[in-house]
């Protein structure tokens, strides 16, 4: 990983001006609410200068639903061009959580790690 983008990734995740969400990269109802992916894709927005897309959408149930992508459809993990831009090979990078791997997803969704206890695993091992 590009350790200047991995720097600030991690400060933004300690920093406090994020909040917490699960399930996609960022909340539609709440604002400024991300996962920990979502928080490094809007760091590579701000820095190309680019907006996040509303989309409206049905989901599997055939519920309406309207959602933030980033491209080409990718609402729930890292798009190709944040991944080139961070320097990663995966969209949703496995780390060492409690002897098991985990996705960082996974980690922020089913896990409930904090942003605070997701940057140190980032730190440690990205």
């Amino acid at each position: 990983m590009n350790p200047e983008i991995k720097d600030r990734w991690i400060a933004a995740l300690r920093s406090g001006s994020y909040k917490q969400t699960q399930g996609q990269l960022r909340s539609v109802s709440e604002p400024n609410c991300y996962c920990c992916l979502g928080v490094l894709a809007d760091l590579y927005l701000k820095d190309t200068q680019q907006d996040w897309r509303l989309q409206a959408g049905v989901d599997e149930e055939g519920s309406d639903q309207k959602r933030y992508l980033l491209h080409r459809n990718c609402f729930l993990d890292l798009s190709l061009e944040v991944l080139g831009w961070a320097g990663l090979h995966d969209s949703n990078p496995v780390v060492i959580y409690d002897d098991e791997g985990w996705s960082l997803a996974e980690l922020n969704d089913d896990v409930g790690l904090s942003f605070t206890q997701i940057a140190d695993i980032i730190d440690e091992q990205l």
